[in-house]
């Protein structure tokens, strides 16, 4: 249906624009972004890019602190909480 392709379009263009911010990639954020803005609306493009630089931004303080992939369990045993949670 229409509305499944214009929900998937939606969806891949915000794949799109999060692989452009993520990688730092400035042609492909000058093609990613404007056809979330037209795919989506520009709040729902502004939400994306807020969502996808926060993830970001979490990603880079765990690195920062030497939380690596299978980390957050020894990170979980230094602070003496349940990894996962309960």
């Amino acid at each position: 249906s229409t509305h499944t392709q214009s929900r998937r379009q939606r969806q891949m263009c915000i794949r799109d624009s999060t692989d452009a911010a993520v990688l730092r990639d400035p042609y492909e954020r000058d093609v990613a972004l404007p056809a979330l803005v037209a795919a989506a609306g520009e709040p729902a493009a502004v939400r994306a890019a807020a969502v996808a630089g926060n993830f970001e931004m979490m990603n880079r303080l765990l690195d920062g602190i030497g939380v690596g992939p299978g980390g957050m369990a020894s990170l979980a045993d230094e602070l003496g909480v349940a990894y996962p949670p309960d």
